[in-house]
């Protein structure tokens, strides 16, 4: 209760000085020395930044929200840099523990081009845009009169909410934000005016191959991943009893709790009752499945083999005894042979000769 009540109270005093519409509590990273409190905020009024020509500005894309970081509830709060696509496409690729450190260097395979910080947002980033999701019914997508522009959300005019048994079905939720393309984008970059025809067709191809989606899109429409049948998983807790409501209000109500968990990202769990809902994420920060490098350590360096002692020169107590070689004997030995082997010889040439 303390934690919260800290959390509530330094909250209020980033959304006085942050000039943002709202502000809500995002979640919690967990880390190996420190901890992240996540806060999320939509800008009133964007600023313009110099950003590269691949990345999407500020309040659009995957930078329409800013977030701040903190690791105490009594320390001020760190704003995170917006997110680059090089950052988004690096941290599909590698999983990483967090320290607690914003400047800590990223160790890892393949090369990560940031430090922490930039890892931190692409994380929750990506994260955001997967498992924050809203009951069917609350909002509609704008209409754009540009198609290539981005789709926006809106409040429809007439909220009708499932009851309680109907949002056990996937189907009666759907995604809040568009999901994040291979690009690290939510839109790809399109061909600029007068471009070559070949630039148009290329476009059209990347379009093909890495399809981009509208917001709002159902949880039974999400590809399912390795062993699973779904990417989520829906249930209701508490009492299911109908109760009259007091009047003047009219109709029922149920104090049970729709509780809907991510199994692509563990920790992400979205909780609905009589028509709010809210998201949060408390976990490492890290995807369920794909592969990861685990490197396989050196083999363990034996010890030395034990000595076997000192011991005494080989020199004998006694001297050797001088043996004599017999030397005419063996020359006569020797000319036994070269006699046989001329007889041999002989021999050969009157075979030869018949």
């Amino acid at each position: 209760e303390e934690d919260m009540y800290l959390l509530t109270k330094s909250i209020k005093k980033l959304a006085f000085h942050s000039e943002c519409q709202r502000l809500r509590f995002w979640g919690k990273i967990l880390g190996r020395e420190k901890d992240y409190f996540v806060i999320e905020g939509k800008p009133e009024a964007p600023e313009e930044l110099e950003i590269p020509k691949d990345q999407e500005k500020r309040g659009s894309g995957v930078n329409q929200n800013i977030y701040w970081v903190s690791d105490n509830a009594l320390t001020d709060w760190v704003s995170l840099p917006d997110i680059a696509p090089e950052h988004l496409k690096a941290s599909a690729k590698i999983k990483y523990i967090f320290t607690g450190n914003l400047n800590a260097e990223i160790s890892s395979y393949p090369f990560f081009p940031g430090r922490e910080r930039h890892l931190l947002r692409a994380q929750i980033a990506r994260i955001t845009h997967s498992a924050t999701i809203v009951p069917k019914g609350i909002y509609k997508i704008k209409e754009e009169e540009d198609e290539g522009k981005e789709k926006q959300i809106e409040y429809e005019e007439e909220i009708a909410i499932p009851a309680t048994e109907e949002l056990t079905n996937l189907e009666n939720w759907c995604h809040m934000y568009s999901p994040i393309l291979k690009a690290g984008r939510i839109m790809h970059i399109p061909p600029k005016e007068g471009e070559e025809e070949e630039a148009a067709e290329a476009f059209e191809k990347l379009k093909e191959a890495d399809p981009q989606k509208d917001p709002l899109m159902p949880l039974n429409e999400d590809e399912p991943f390795e062993k699973y049948e779904t990417n989520w998983k829906a249930k209701i807790m508490g009492d299911t009893q109908q109760y009259n409501q007091l009047p003047p209000k009219e109709g029922t109500i149920t104090y049970a709790v729709n509780v809907v968990s991510s199994l692509r990202w563990p920790g992400a769990i979205t909780v609905s009752q009589n028509g709010k809902f809210s998201s949060i994420y408390v976990g490492y920060g890290l995807k369920a499945g794909g592969e990861s490098f685990s490197p396989i350590g050196p083999s363990i360096v034996l010890d030395d083999p034990e000595g076997t002692g000192e011991h005494h020169e080989p020199n004998p107590l006694k001297e050797p005894e001088v043996v004599d070689v017999d030397t005419d004997k063996k020359d006569e030995d020797d000319d036994d042979v070269a006699q046989k082997q001329q007889n041999l010889n002989n021999l050969q040439f009157i075979i030869d000769c018949l």
